[in-house]
């Protein structure tokens, strides 16, 4: 069984930082560093996933009485988390450091190479109903400026992944070569259980919150119109839906079978513009589905061709099987004009 460390030292000088423009930038970033920088965040996820499988921590979804930047009640966990991923990524080359549970860019180290973007624990509403969670990050090359270093496109992505605790803790990663899973071992070691994702180009399941169906706009609901339709419809097949609620649950069903996944903007306030966060959410889990062969969109054109302009924008986010996504957009920008308007659930 091949744990994480071999994997990474076989691939990891295929990946950017074997580039011109790497080594132009910051002659720092090398396949050691990052190789160190890669475990560090392994590292924290071990330590996050032992705090929450030790059944005498009660406390992990208590609120502890403050907000985030967005708004949403803090819980005790996300705190936790937080500051065990910091506590990791010192030391190990990182200059700035940006998470979606802080209001400001931190700086970890004025001589490291590295930006690491951060959602420490994603889907924390669902501690406790025992629902998957994880931490999903993406790293960057660091610049003297904070703004230039953080502010980058998700193309712009040297490597990115997910660590969901769920029945098993995994992580799934992507250095630039394809994405790859990992499994953490009972001996506390990740080992590789799939070297290289591939999502399908084709798809029947569909990933949706469909109690804002009220409230979506019409294109949206001509296309999920059109899967409810099934063989008697225009699209000719029986689509299944499936919700979780948990970002990285829903990614990492599609990355298991495939499938499309789909929150975009709606009419309810503060949803104008798309709920998940670019930065934190949106181009780390898109980084990693076009590594794996799929399609990342926000309705109009790839996720990771954004220029983000502020530390906590939020997006459209509609990813999955290739050939899927194209459908949906279609849809949306009136290319392919489907009919499906016979079912009305409201």
């Amino acid at each position: 069984m091949k744990t994480l460390s071999e994997i990474l030292k076989k691939n990891i000088n295929k990946t950017v930082v074997s580039s011109d423009f790497s080594f132009g930038e910051n002659p720092k970033i090398t396949s050691d560093s990052l190789f160190c920088l890669i475990e560090s965040i392994s590292n924290a996820g071990k330590e996050i996933s032992r705090i929450i499988y030790n059944p005498e921590n009660k406390s992990l979804s208590r609120e502890i009485g403050e907000k985030n930047i967005d708004g949403d009640n803090q819980k005790e966990l996300d705190v936790i988390a937080d500051n065990i991923i910091e506590n990791n990524l010192r030391n190990n080359f990182v200059k700035w450091y940006a998470s979606e549970e802080r209001e400001e860019i931190l700086k970890l180290d004025q001589g490291g190479c590295y930006s690491v973007l951060v959602d420490p624990l994603d889907g924390s509403s669902n501690i406790n109903t025992n629902a998957p969670i994880g931490t999903i990050f993406g790293i960057y090359t660091a610049f003297e400026s904070a703004e230039n270093s953080i502010f980058q496109k998700g193309k712009d992505i040297l490597a990115a992944g997910f660590l969901l605790y769920g029945p098993r803790t995994i992580l799934i990663l992507s250095i630039g070569n394809g994405t790859m899973a990992f499994q953490l071992s009972e001996n506390n070691k990740f080992i590789l259980i799939n070297e290289k994702i591939e999502i399908e180009d084709e798809t029947n399941e569909f990933s949706i919150n469909m109690s804002n169906y009220r409230q979506w706009n019409d294109n949206l609901k001509t296309y999920i119109n059109s899967c409810l339709e099934g063989v008697e419809g225009e699209r000719q097949k029986n689509f299944n839906m499936r919700w979780i609620g948990s970002l990285v649950a829903d990614a990492w069903r599609i990355f298991s079978r495939g499938g499309i996944f789909l929150y975009t903007e709606d009419k309810r306030e503060g949803y104008e513009s798309g709920r998940l966060r670019l930065l934190y959410e949106a181009n780390p889990i898109s980084f990693l589905v076009e590594q794996a062969g799929g399609k990342s969109s926000n309705g109009n054109q790839s996720i990771l061709s954004i220029k983000p302009m502020d530390l906590h924008q939020r997006t459209p986010l509609v990813f999955g099987s290739k050939k899927e996504v194209q459908i949906y957009e279609d849809t949306k920008n009136n290319n392919k004009k489907l009919s499906s308007h016979k079912i009305k659930l409201l």
